[in-house]
């Protein structure tokens, strides 16, 4: 929406329906098509360039070259915190368990902390196809270039560039200011618990709500089975200062966001909140 409003013709394409999304009379064209893999269809979009968020995932590595093959501009969003391989290891393997899922426990390990270049080089070969990759903060942007530094790969620093996420003013905007209270709170797909951490997001909340009695937390967010379920065995304390909001809507969003005095969130939900304020993607 923000290319249309500075006048430039955009369309939104899914590989899967576009209903997922829960997107009610958009103001731009969508399209849902299960070919984005090949080079026929992004040759027949007849598009200037392509805004892909790829997170340099291997899945994506058939649709990047499909673009780049129709001759067609590409930059990639990351949407990472740009700890793609040795020799910078994520903060969130910590969360993985030895003892429940050790093997891949061992092969996330292995995929960070040896030096094997395999692990990292289909997400440095989409930067090489790329024209441009964006990432979403200034730390993000480090990390990368430490691993292009690492892999001899000076050459692709200039297409890395820091691009924040949007959000909208007007989302911030209030007529009067609403009392605070102690209330902390999380928003993010839920649903989508593997890249969440849903399951370390809610046991964060419930350690620091046993250990600070005075607060309340609010869960904010797709995905009200997979965390009631996570719920299911709290003592009647706890489940009385835990609310599950589910999904909300944009124009409810400001007193939910602005009320509490705390916002817990671990860096990575900062740009989930900035997203869920601005695009259907969050």
């Amino acid at each position: 929406m923000g290319l249309r409003d500075i006048g430039v013709e955009a369309l939104f394409v899914a590989r899967n329906l576009v209903n997922k999304f829960h997107i009610s009379q958009a103001p731009f064209p969508l399209l849902s098509s299960a070919s984005i893999e090949t080079v026929s269809f992004w040759s027949d979009l007849s598009v200037d360039a392509v805004l892909l968020i790829s997170r340099l995932a291997p899945d994506s590595e058939r649709i990047v070259a499909a673009i780049k093959a129709a001759g067609v501009r590409l930059i990639l969003k990351a949407d990472s915190d740009g700890t793609l391989g040795y020799p910078l290891v994520p903060n969130y393997l910590r969360t993985l368990s030895w003892r429940a899922e050790p093997l891949r426990t061992f092969l996330r390990h292995a995929k960070w902390r040896f030096p094997v270049r395999r692990y990292v080089g289909m997400k440095i070969e989409q930067i090489e196809m790329a024209d441009a990759v964006i990432v979403e903060s200034p730390k993000a942007r480090i990390n990368i270039l430490s691993i292009l530094k690492q892999w001899k790969c000076e050459h692709l620093i200039s297409k890395v560039r820091f691009v924040p996420n949007p959000v909208a003013p007007d989302v911030f905007a209030l007529d009067a200011m609403i009392a605070k209270k102690k209330l902390v709170m999380a928003v993010g797909r839920w649903e989508d618990f593997g890249p969440k951490n849903t399951h370390v997001m809610v046991r964060s909340i419930i350690e620091f709500l046993q250990m600070r009695k005075d607060y309340q937390a609010l869960i904010v967010g797709s995905g009200n089975e997979v965390i009631n379920h996570i719920l299911e065995k709290l003592d009647s304390d706890l489940l009385n200062r835990l609310s599950v909001l589910g999904a909300v809507d944009h124009s409810l969003l400001p007193e939910s966001v602005t009320s509490p005095t705390k916002k817990w969130q671990f860096p990575i939900y900062n740009k989930h909140l900035a997203q869920i304020c601005c695009s259907p993607c969050g």
